[in-house]
């Protein structure tokens, strides 16, 4: 099963953020990629893209959703929307070799 879905935030009739959502399994769903524009951010926009793909998941049976960001202070306002929408982040390291 991989099922991928997609809504764009267009409040006031202007795109301003979308959300991506990979369903991995019948088990585990991903938000793969949420983004909203700058000049829209701290809008809640954020929080209701993640609450739509989050009643997607539900709606299709999954049991866990997960996500992924950077760690690098450019992404902080995605981590603090994460944790502030319920996900706990796990420590977690990936080594990477340029060759």
């Amino acid at each position: 099963m991989r099922t991928h879905r997609a809504w764009v935030a267009v409040p006031g009739g202007e795109p301003a953020g979308f959300v991506t959502v990979v369903l991995r399994s019948s088990e585990v769903g991903e938000i793969d990629m949420l983004a909203v524009a700058p000049e829209a951010q701290r809008q809640g926009i954020g929080q209701r893209l993640i609450d739509t793909a989050l009643d997607y998941m539900r709606s299709e049976g999954v049991k866990r959703a997960e996500l992924g960001t950077g760690g690098d202070p450019g992404h902080a306002a995605a981590r603090h929307t994460y944790e502030r929408a319920g996900f706990v982040g796990l420590p977690l390291v990936h080594y990477y070799k340029e060759l």
